[in-house]
């Protein structure tokens, strides 16, 4: 039996999902991340065209990164990178136990995601350490 098929299984028609819906808050958590990474974008393009006016100077990159406006790419990126693998984790811990909620095997799981049952595993524990700690 398919899990859409099984009776325990419920979907939500119509409207908006409600707004317990931990899916639907780690995606919204997501896209906010991925619009705030079209801002750093813009941030190290402004960074990109001053290092190379500074380059087009023969400084060296010392003189570089002195003169570089703060914060620099490096600090922005390092940042921006580690706040959307957080939110792109949660959205998969998220989406992942909402699939195992509604009867869907690890391996199922798996497949989908491109893990195997063991890391699938692994993320539904990590998910559930994380709602304790808060």
């Amino acid at each position: 039996m398919e899990p859409h098929d099984r009776p325990d299984h419920q979907v939500r028609t119509g409207g908006e999902p409600a707004g317990d819906d931990p899916p639907l808050r780690a995606l919204a958590e997501l896209v906010a991340v991925a619009e705030q990474m079209a801002e750093v974008t813009a941030l190290i393009r402004e960074h990109a065209a001053q290092i190379r006016a500074c380059r087009r100077e023969d400084l060296p990159y010392r003189d570089i990164v002195l003169r570089e406006n703060r914060p620099l790419i490096v600090e922005v990126l390092t940042d921006a990178t580690a706040r959307f693998e957080a939110a792109g984790t949660r959205f998969r811990q998220a989406k992942a136990a909402a699939l195992r909620e509604e009867g869907m095997t690890l391996e199922e799981i798996g497949a989908l995601f491109g893990l195997t049952r063991q890391r699938i595993s692994r993320l539904l524990q990590d998910a559930r350490d994380a709602a304790q700690e808060t």
